[in-house]
Order: C-alpha cells, then structure tokens, then sequence
C-alpha cells in the first residue's frame, strides 16, 4: 500500500498563492439580496445552520442556480435589516447578509463506490474580518458531506489553504478522505490521515 508520503512525493502539485477567494470577485452575485427580489433563484437550504465561532448569527444556506455555469451554488449568511434611501425618504429593507460562497460542479467517476461527486470550483468569504477565521469552510465541507450527502472530490493542484483544509479534514471522526487516482480507476489510500506542513514550502 502506498504512504500519503509516497504518493504526495510522486503525483501531487501545489500553488501556494491563492488567486481569488473575496465574495467581491463572487461575479454576478453581490453581497447582498433583497427580501422578495431574490426568490425566484434563491431556494432555502438549511434556515439553521450553527457554527460555534458564529453562534451569536442567524445563520442561513440558500442553493442559487449559476447562470453562467447552470450548477447549484451554495451560499450562506444571515437576513438584516439596511436603512435604503428611496423617494419617500429613508426606509428600512430586510436583506441576506452573505458571508461565505461555494461553487460546485457534478462530476462522473469510473469508481461506482463514490456516489453524488462533485467539484469544487470555488470558495469566497466575506473581507469582513469578524468571519475570518471562524472554521466556516471546514464545517462547511462537513455539511456538504454528511447533511447534504456528497462527495467531494479534489484537484490534483491545489492551493495551500486547500491543502490545509483537506489535512483538517482527513482528522475528523465525521469525514473519510480517500486518495484515489482515477487513471488506474484505483484507491490509493482508504480513510488517509493527511500530513502538511505550517509553511509553504513544508507539505511532509
């Protein structure tokens, strides 16, 4: 059996500098949604979703239809209410506060164990730094997987903080991380323990 070592040495790459990841370069989406305005593509999810680091929010998940990928994004982020400078003078509106996206792409593998596959093709999280920091894609991550039944499969490149997530991941009593390599149609590693190191240029 190959070592996550062995196989790393061997087949994985990383960038370590992230290109995007600010809902601002989210696209079409803003980052926030009017009540009523929004319901024809926004379908509620989950209305209770509790992050520990976050417990003092309302925290919501709505799944949006890309328009131009025609996949199912996923965004969370709680209901407020702005102060809206209109004819008749400043009125209060009920918006979606988001604070965190997901961009996920179906995918169809050659190993029939691993069923509901998808891509990740991006994840965005508010510049606010009152949620940096607070754990939201590693739950995130989780739910997908174990509320919403997924399986999420990664990229043979992947920036640092991806890796580092998936090393977060693979600890989890919840969550199996497999190492698979879909030109041998093989798994590589069943439940791997990942291994990276705290700096760039460490991933022993």
């Amino acid at each position: 059996m190959t070592t996550w070592k062995e196989f790393q040495a061997e087949r994985l790459e990383e960038m370590a500098i992230a290109q995007k990841g600010n809902l601002k370069d989210y696209g079409e989406f803003l980052t926030t949604y009017k009540r009523g305005s929004v319901d024809d593509y926004m379908t509620l999810v989950d209305k209770s979703i509790k992050i520990d680091k976050l417990s003092n929010y309302k925290l919501e998940l709505y799944q949006i239809k890309n328009r131009k990928t025609n996949q199912p994004d996923y965004l969370l982020g709680f209901w407020t209410t702005e102060d809206v400078d209109t004819k008749v003078g400043i009125e209060k509106k009920e918006v979606f506060q988001a604070i965190w996206a997901i961009q996920v792409a179906k995918r169809e593998i050659t190993l029939k164990q691993y069923k509901n596959v998808i891509n990740i093709d991006g994840v965005f999280t508010t510049e606010d730094i009152q949620f940096r920091r607070k754990g939201i894609s590693t739950f995130m991550y989780q739910y997908l997987v174990n509320k919403l039944h997924f399986t999420i499969l990664g990229d043979l490149e992947q920036f640092f903080g991806a890796r580092k997530l998936w090393t977060g991941l693979s600890k989890i009593k919840s969550m199996q991380v497999d190492v698979i390599d879909l030109s041998k149609n093989t798994v590589v590693i069943d439940n791997a323990i990942l291994v990276h190191g705290e700096k760039d240029e460490e991933f022993d």
